[in-house]
């Protein structure tokens, strides 16, 4: 699908993005929930009645095709990522999002995601690492610590994810990255636990390394149709 014309707010040395971050973050909010995973579950096998929240089953299917069907259909594009019932394989990331030109033939990536769920902080780290090398003005970390993760251990991996930035000498300036944590808390309208995202944003000031990286917040407002506001440094 060729990309429509852009008129982006930034554009870097390899290319510009359509979208702003705080419009990922929306869409990951909106579309990728428990509800949303069950009844993807359900599509697949009518009979289930399980609990999406036990295992990672569904969950990166979801994400996956909120990000296909919320991006890359609305901004044009293409996108690839595993999918079975195509013969398709990942190319490099878990997802990414091409840019193509009237020849089909691709230009640069507008995006990268990779998706680690419950798997450890080592593996975590080690597929993080891959979104330093991908050449792209934004790139996507979904990832959720261990169902029981204390808060001492989401800061520590917050950390450490924060290190591999830190420690990184190839920046490219303007670059995006951004880091939506899935973490189970305390829900009084529905008394119990359910699945909350948290949402953490880090733009490189200059190419080559930085002397300090610091995550921002990204702030969800009451109303979902507000302005979503970040908070970098």
């Amino acid at each position: 699908m060729t990309t429509a014309a852009l008129t982006p707010e930034r554009e870097l040395i390899f290319g510009p993005s359509p979208v702003e971050p705080e419009e990922i973050v929306r869409l990951l909010r909106e579309k990728v929930t428990e509800d949303t995973v069950r009844q993807y579950l359900k599509s697949l096998d009518p009979s289930y009645n399980g609990d999406p929240s036990e295992k990672d089953k569904g969950w990166k299917e979801v994400i996956f095709r909120t990000l296909e069907e919320g991006l890359v259909v609305k901004y044009g594009g293409q996108e690839v990522y595993t999918r079975p019932e195509r013969k398709e394989k990942e190319f490099l990331l878990d997802f990414v999002w091409l840019n193509q030109d009237e020849t089909n033939a691709y230009r640069s990536a507008f995006l990268g995601v990779e998706v680690e769920w419950w798997k450890g902080r080592k593996e975590l780290l080690r597929n993080f690492r891959k979104l330093l090398f991908f050449k792209a003005p934004q790139k996507l970390l979904v990832y959720s610590c261990l169902d029981g993760c204390s808060e001492e251990d989401r800061a520590a991996e917050r950390e450490e994810l924060r290190n591999c930035l830190e420690k990184f000498e190839r920046h490219v300036e303007d670059e995006c990255y951004l880091l939506v944590e899935f973490v189970k808390k305390d829900d009084e309208s529905m008394k119990r636990k359910i699945w909350k995202q948290e949402a953490r944003i880090w733009r490189a000031k200059r190419g080559g390394p930085e002397e300090e990286v610091k995550l921002g917040s990204v702030e969800m407002p009451a109303n979902a149709h507000d302005q979503t506001t970040s908070q970098c440094s």
